[in-house]
């Protein structure tokens, strides 16, 4: 099939992936597109390539002629339910995560920052007449 091992080029990938999802974990809000988010964005994108590629050459490898129709199906279906798991523990943990600080910030009588992250009905808006603050409980405009 290959003269290279598919687990190499794909264990490659993996680490060139989980390089570029570090990366993205030392972003700040000063971090600039171009110099911080861009080459992580390339790193992983590459990684993913390197990974996918042979594994979805490795599993329809063995697939008799007559039945590649059937192999490509069962791996889409299987992508496609390991990308909706995927997602649907990323985001259980996202909203575990954001209610706990809510919480924990109402707790210690903080109130939760209400910015760009926030629902549309829960964001500050500018009232004609009066100034806008990013905390309106704060402001000193009547």
């Amino acid at each position: 099939m290959a003269r290279v091992d598919p687990r190499w080029i794909s264990g490659t990938g993996g680490v060139l992936a989980a390089i570029g999802m570090f990366g993205f974990s030392r972003l700040t809000v000063e971090s600039s597109y171009a110099g911080h988010l861009l080459p992580f964005i390339v790193v992983l994108s590459f990684g993913l390539g390197l990974v996918f590629v042979p594994m979805t050459l490795t599993a329809v490898h063995g697939v008799a002629r007559e039945d590649s129709g059937v192999g490509s199906a069962v791996l889409n279906t299987v992508q496609q339910i390991g990308g909706t798991i995927g997602l649907a523990t990323l985001s259980t943990v996202a909203v575990t995560a954001a209610t706990s600080r809510a919480t924990e910030a109402r707790h210690q009588g903080r109130r939760p920052q209400q910015g760009a992250g926030s629902p549309p009905w829960r964001r500050p808006t500018a009232t004609p007449g009066r100034s806008w603050s990013p905390r309106p409980w704060c402001s000193s405009a009547a």
